[in-house]
């Protein structure tokens, strides 16, 4: 099937790429106008809702960029900086200290974040600024230039949660995976960009599996433990992600153990299930394909 995708040339064709996530904001306008409501004056008003909130959450995303506090590595100001060399990695970018002030006691009661303050080092009288958003410049282990990232860690953006995983350098220098879990702009008194991700380990892949044979990668949740009941937490500056990474379910193995028509969202999630959750990176996500081929 690939070879004759491939002669028929329809593999560009078909991909979607970033557009596809854009039409999430308008079929959401779309059902809660034209779907519901009895008049066009409560549509229209719908609509605008709807609009609102789009825009506000991306506006929120980058609103530390025109922050007056904001200030670039060189002490210049953002406009300053842009009008004399674009950003080519994360330390560039300029960040504030914006965000929720919660306390790492209080952050540390969802069972998930229980040894926060250890990996924090923190007490947990002790507070951390967080945030909804950090912004990397990716870097592309297959050449392509950098490019801006909006990295996530929220239960509801636009009405849905975004946990965002991400391909990092570990304090070894080797590759790592995670999936960011908070993000914070400050430690204590510390202002800092970093986040505190969920780690992610390589496993063996499974026998002749084709994905494995196209370079993606097979993980499973790192636990410090066979008793723990959540992924281990990491500390990550910004500056040591490398890009966001596209993790697909092992589905697979995933039916295997729970039947064919099982999903993450029918399943339920406990320890057990966290355990032996397998997972794929997907070498096939077209991060870069559309600037380095712009003729597709």
């Amino acid at each position: 099937m690939g070879d004759e995708l491939r002669n028929r040339g329809n593999l560009w064709e078909g991909d979607t790429s970033e557009n596809e996530k854009m039409h999430a904001s308008c079929k959401r306008m779309f059902r809660r106008s034209n779907k519901r409501g009895p008049g066009v004056a409560l549509q229209m008003m719908r609509c605008d809702e709807a609009q609102s909130a789009v825009l506000q959450a991306l506006g929120e995303a980058d609103a530390d960029v025109n922050s007056p506090n904001s200030t670039t590595t060189d002490g210049g100001s953002d406009d300053e900086t842009a009008a004399t060399m674009p950003p080519s990695q994360t330390s560039d970018l300029s960040f504030s200290g914006r965000g929720e002030r919660v306390a790492v006691g209080d952050l540390k009661r969802m069972p998930a974040l229980a040894d926060l303050g250890t990996v924090l080092n923190l007490a947990d009288n002790e507070s951390v600024s967080v945030h909804k958003t950090v912004r990397i410049m990716a870097r592309f282990e297959w050449g392509a230039p950098p490019t801006l990232q909006h990295l996530r860690a929220t239960s509801s953006f636009i009405g849905k949660p975004w946990w965002s995983f991400v391909r990092y350098q570990g304090t070894s220098g080797m590759a790592q995976w995670g999936r960011v879990r908070l993000v914070l702009r400050s430690l204590g008194r510390e202002r800092r960009s970093c986040v505190v991700v969920q780690r992610l380990r390589r496993v063996d892949p499974r026998p002749e599996c084709v994905l494995t044979a196209h370079n993606c990668k097979r993980l499973a949740w790192h636990f410090h433990s066979p008793l723990d009941a959540y992924p281990m937490l990491e500390l990550v500056d910004a500056s040591r992600i490398l890009r966001a990474e596209d993790i697909q379910v092992d589905w697979a193995d995933f039916s295997d153990r729970l039947g064919l028509f099982a999903t993450p969202a029918n399943v339920r999630i406990d320890t057990a299930e966290r355990h032996a959750s397998r997972f794929f990176t997907n070498a096939f996500y077209p991060w870069t394909s559309r600037s380095m081929r712009p003729g597709f």
